[in-house]
């Protein structure tokens, strides 16, 4: 199964949700890694499950803002949940199976 959507995605034509409180979903646990939605996703369609290939865009930043990498303006890398050996950084093996299509958050890690 092929997620189309992940996090940091352009708008689609649909209908979403823009979040305005500043929840923050602890997914690490300890604090290590945490997700702060920041455009609801399509609530109808199913996170990836293992195995799914996931579309996104990112934006690769410091804590002081520097923005070390993005894949703004070119094509969505498209990398394998759950695969072995990994083929994102931990925060994201963490973060991209809890999201839906269109779903844009900020993951700190």
């Amino acid at each position: 199964r092929t997620c189309p959507a992940r996090s940091l995605l352009r708008p689609q034509a649909r209908q979403r949700t823009l979040i305005t409180s500043s929840s923050a979903e602890d997914l690490s646990g300890d604090g290590g890694v945490i997700k702060r939605t920041l455009l609801a996703g399509d609530a109808s369609a199913d996170p990836p499950g293992a195995r799914s290939i996931a579309r996104l865009h990112f934006a690769l930043m410091l804590v002081n803002g520097t923005q070390l990498r993005t894949t703004r303006g070119e094509e969505p890398i498209e990398l394998q949940c759950g695969a072995s050996p990994p083929q994102m950084i931990p925060a994201w093996e963490l973060a991209v199976p809890t999201m839906r299509p269109g779903e844009r958050a900020l993951v700190t890690a």
